[in-house]
């Protein structure tokens, strides 16, 4: 999972982990090879609600993790906005909204 892939097209939805501050991810791509729904896992967020600053990182399939990123989630009324970081350099964006209490959002690279 370390390639970057820089053609495609995903969706994903966070939802409130177990532990405050935390958030598991399911998610899919237009590029997989495979049925399943990935995983992922954002941790040293904030306590409550879903805007704020995380380190995350995914896993496929095969439970192999990729590199972490730094996801950055800011509000705006009912829109979500997420962009992934390595660096600072923005390599992925993307926009949601809440459906029943989850962060419901597609995303795609810069």
């Amino acid at each position: 999972m370390t390639e970057l892939k820089k053609n495609f097209t995903a969706f994903g939805l966070y939802e409130y982990g177990q532990s405050p501050g935390t958030l598991t991810a399911k998610w899919v791509w237009s590029c997989q090879e495979h049925s399943d729904i990935c995983q992922g896992e954002a941790f040293n967020g904030p306590a409550t609600g879903f805007a704020g600053q995380y380190s995350v990182v995914y896993s496929d399939n095969t439970d192999t993790t990729g590199e972490p990123f730094d996801l950055i989630i800011t509000a705006e009324e009912n829109v979500y906005r997420l962009s992934w970081e390595r660096d600072g350099t923005t390599i992925y964006h993307g926009i949601g909204f809440l459906v029943s209490g989850k962060l419901a959002f597609g995303w795609g690279p810069v």
